[in-house]
């Protein structure tokens, strides 16, 4: 409340005409509004998205502050776990300056005009800042946290160890990429197995890439990377210009790089719509009026320019975990390009996309999946939940859902199948009918001439399923796509923690651990669960510090009336989760065990 607001309330409060005016707090104002409610039971109720019929472009104007957000939210996440287990097991110092200085940072670029990209070009800058700053520190902080880690592990043994951590409550046998000099070397996880690898180039840029073995649950497994050249991997893919295949999926395209054909061996399906394309890119026409950055009208996507024609595609990776055929396309000024790329045991497609976005002056652009899929509802991910939003176009609230918020998945599923659109960077999509589309980037110039003009790099994934969203893992999928595993590299010595080690273990499939963070007022660890499944359950998760006490708190950890169970034998939480409930406990740590996972 402003000095200018307080004087006009007291001009105001005898004023003829002029409804009567009382000045309180926010707290005071929704207590009477609850005593009124129950007085008028027929009151009444709006139980639905609040969805507003503007600023609907406030989901992909200036997509490097998309993609700064999502990395930064996960980065501190990570962090903030890592620190804590740092804490517990080794002792360290939890860094809580620095979190806070980085956690503000991105909270900041969370202001109402700030990742929206709806500014001048010199507030940009600053929100540019803010979000780097905070990732430099959280980068910081996170190898500091990991090297405590690493110095109470034993990790003797043949060749260089390598941690590998997984910071999500369930066993992990995604790709990992790990740092790497360039000299041949053979990787052998914690059994002492070899594992499949294959080197990823990209113009200057050479990646090693290696196959998850079992990275347990909240925990690490020690890997070896030994001097030599790797065995030779069976070969499970098959790849040409027109095709990309696995044990899971085969990946038809045309001559110009669009997909035919997405069949789903497994489960006998074919994925995309017979007769159209799938990733196919759609520009259309963008002009919004005078706040141009912030909305997205739907009378403009009708207006849509050819760009399916590519300048070149090609075969551009062969080999034991992964193939990838390049697609090179020309839009108008700009350009794009893509990698598609299917992985040795995975049952999804990737899109690795760079695009060149060049004086492209009041358009979008969109890529479209037209599905084989029949349903009047496509549910899409939001903060700590998930909803449903309609297919359809029958009534005026539905025609206005043209542009629908979402963060890292949207997925569109019938009666026992489902295919989810998944990204690393991107918050807007649309679904009509059968047809699922992800926002890329527009170009809007005001207030920003210069809005969006610079390299876009993203990832998108479409991923088919049995079941739905919740049976067919779209959750999970998502999570891994945005929260890879980690990569620390280590030295040589001896620890009281053995090579491979889970320290929380969730019983549930329907339940996240959102955060798990040094208490703000004690020294005492704060652990916050999430129900994502709409169901009632029984939340159970074990730690393997044990717990000398246990409360639950509200989300700015004050205690709650009723207290938390805890398990018999004291090493974890026990307690009733209700549907898209989220749970903070404040925990006490107890004794370290250390048994091997």
């Amino acid at each position: 409340v402003t000095r200018e607001m307080l004087q006009r309330a007291r001009r105001y409060r005898n004023f003829p005409g002029v409804p009567r005016l009382e000045l309180g707090f926010a707290e005071d104002f929704f207590a009477r509004v609850v005593r009124r409610a129950r007085r008028a039971p027929d009151m009444p109720v709006w139980s639905n998205e609040l969805y507003v019929e503007t600023h609907r472009a406030v989901t992909t104007t200036q997509g490097i502050l998309k993609k700064y957000n999502r990395y930064a939210e996960i980065l501190l996440r990570n962090t903030e776990l890592l620190a804590s287990l740092a804490m517990v097991a080794a002792g360290a110092r939890y860094p809580a300056a620095a979190l806070r200085t980085a956690w503000e940072g991105v909270i900041k670029g969370q202001f109402h005009d700030g990742v929206t990209g709806t500014h001048t070009a010199k507030a940009f800058t600053d929100v540019v800042n803010f979000y780097q700053s905070a990732i430099g520190i959280a980068e910081r902080e996170q190898r500091i946290a990991a090297d405590a880690l690493i110095r109470k592990v034993d990790t003797r043994g043949e060749g260089s160890p390598m941690m590998l951590f997984n910071t999500l409550t369930w066993e992990r046998r995604d790709p990992v990429r790990i740092p790497w000099d360039g000299t041949p070397v053979r990787i052998v996880d914690a059994d002492g197995r070899e594992c499949v690898q294959q080197t990823v180039v990209r113009g200057t840029e050479r990646a090693l890439y290696v196959q998850g073995t079992g990275i347990p649950s909240v925990g690490y497994a020690v890997y070896r990377v030994i001097p030599g050249k790797p065995a030779p991997a069976p070969k499970t893919l098959s790849v040409s210009t027109g095709l990309l295949e696995n044990a899971h999926l085969r990946v038809k395209l045309d001559s110009d790089g669009h997909i035919v054909s997405l069949y789903d061996k497994a489960n006998r399906r074919e994925c995309i719509e017979p007769g159209r394309l799938g990733n196919e890119f759609q520009l259309f026409e963008d002009i919004s009026g005078y706040y141009e950055a912030w909305d997205l009208h739907n009378t403009n996507l009708v207006k849509r320019w050819d760009v399916r024609k590519a300048e070149a595609v090609r075969v551009v990776e062969s080999g034991s975990l992964r193939v990838a055929v390049e697609i090179t396309r020309k839009i108008h000024h700009s350009r794009l390009i893509q990698r598609i790329v299917l992985w040795k045991d995975s049952p999804w497609v990737d899109f690795e996309t760079t695009i060149d976005w060049r004086d492209e002056i009041h358009r979008i652009l969109k890529v479209a999946f037209p599905l084989n899929i029949t349903a009047f509802n496509c549910r899409y991910d939001i903060a700590f939940g998930n909803m449903d939003r309609p297919t359809t176009r029958s009534t005026t609230w539905e025609k206005t859902k043209f542009e629908v918020a979402g963060h890292k998945w949207a997925d569109l599923s019938d009666n026992g199948y489902g295919v989810a659109l998944i990204n690393d960077c991107r918050y807007g999509y649309d679904c009509e009918k059968n047809v699922l589309r992800l926002s890329l980037v527009r170009a809007p110039k005001h207030p920003n001439p210069q809005s969006d003009l610079y390299v876009h790099q993203l990832t998108y994934r479409l991923y088919p399923h049995a079941g739905d969203f919740r049976t067919g893992g779209t959750i999970r999928n998502a999570w891994e796509m945005n929260c890879p595993i980690l990569a620390f590299p280590a030295a040589k010595h001896p620890g009281t923690l053995p090579a491979r080690h889970s320290f929380v273990t969730l019983h549930n499939d329907n339940v996240l651990l959102e955060a798990l963070k040094k208490a703000e007022y004690s020294d005492d660890l704060v652990a916050r669960f999430v129900e994502h499944w709409g169901r009632r359950d029984t939340l159970r998760a074990d730690l393997s510090f044990g717990l000398a006490g246990i409360r639950e708190v509200n989300c700015i950890e004050e205690d709650i009336p009723r207290g938390a169970r805890t398990s018999v034998n004291g090493i974890g939480i026990e307690d009733e989760i209700r549907a898209y409930d989220i749970k903070t406990y404040r925990c006490t740590p107890g004794p370290l065990r250390t048994r091997q996972a």
